[in-house]
């Protein structure tokens, strides 16, 4: 489906249709996504889950959920964001807006920040280097092309 290999080896039982694999060593057994960095793979794991439990949060949220009109988020949306986490190498920040999107975000130490706005049919990014807003770079793709989010992601997070 996506040019990104995302392998996970799960711990199970065996079913039928298993019978005839060997089984795991449970020491051995190997969490990964090619576009991690040199983090713990269960802690980011544990990211994964918090901020899926997030988004099904924001998915629950009913109209007018900010005070100002805004309307509830669709299934599409929250799928299409679901999509992308799952292929991030760290987490961001996850936050709905009042503009039928919802945003992801990451923050540096020296404040840099990169955000991504998730649309149902588009993703509209955003990267700062520093404070200098008035340099800042923009980028917009079709919400599916998960391997340009990677991307970006991963040399803004690897520039630190």
């Amino acid at each position: 489906m996506y040019s990104i290999p995302f392998i996970i080896v799960w711990a199970c039982q065996p079913s039928p249709s298993f019978r005839e694999q060997r089984m795991f060593d449970m020491s051995k057994i190997v969490v990964s996504n090619p576009c991690t960095r040199s983090r713990d793979s269960f802690t980011i794991q544990d990211e994964l889950t918090s901020n899926l439990e997030r988004l099904e949060d924001i998915a629950r949220l009913d109209s007018d959920w900010n005070g100002y009109g805004a309307k509830p988020f669709t299934r599409t949306l929250i799928a299409e964001v679901r999509n992308i986490i799952q292929y991030l190498s760290e987490q961001p920040e996850i936050f709905p807006t009042g503009r039928e999107s919802i945003q992801l975000e990451y923050h540096l130490p020296d404040e840099s920040y990169l955000e991504f706005e998730v649309f149902e049919d588009k993703v509209v990014a955003m990267q700062v280097t520093g404070t200098d807003y008035d340099n800042a770079q923009f980028w917009e793709f079709a919400s599916n092309d998960v391997a340009q989010i990677c991307n970006i992601t991963d040399r803004f997070l690897n520039a630190q």
